[in-house]
């Protein structure tokens, strides 16, 4: 029951966006990017790469093409949806399926 983990490798060197950029909108520009890492991960075996912020390198920002999400007991962590994060309807719906089944949803 549940879903299968992924294994994902934590890309230090490329940014999938940069505060001012597109990051925060759905255009196909915002693929390109993540295709040099993301292949250089498969061939390492890993399912995806996480993208750090741009500006301290040090949080965790999204998946080449989808949101992150941590799920920790009770507590489910999310970047906040500001400027380089996308703010899609799936996120959206991810957050408010959450609550409803009584999750704390925490936006850090």
């Amino acid at each position: 029951e549940g879903s299968a983990p992924l294994n994902l490798v934590i890309e230090e060197t490329m940014h999938r966006a940069t505060p001012g950029g597109t990051g925060g909108v759905k255009t196909i520009t915002n693929y390109a990017p993540v295709l040099k890492a993301l292949t250089h991960a498969k061939s390492k075996g890993f399912s995806d790469v996480i993208y750090l912020d741009s500006v301290k390198k040090k949080y965790l920002e999204e998946v080449s093409a989808c949101n992150v999400f941590i799920v920790k007991g009770n507590r489910i962590s999310t970047p906040p949806a500001q400027g380089t994060i996308l703010p899609g309807i799936t996120r959206k719906s991810i957050i408010d399926i959450a609550i409803d089944q009584g999750y704390q949803v925490i936006k850090q």
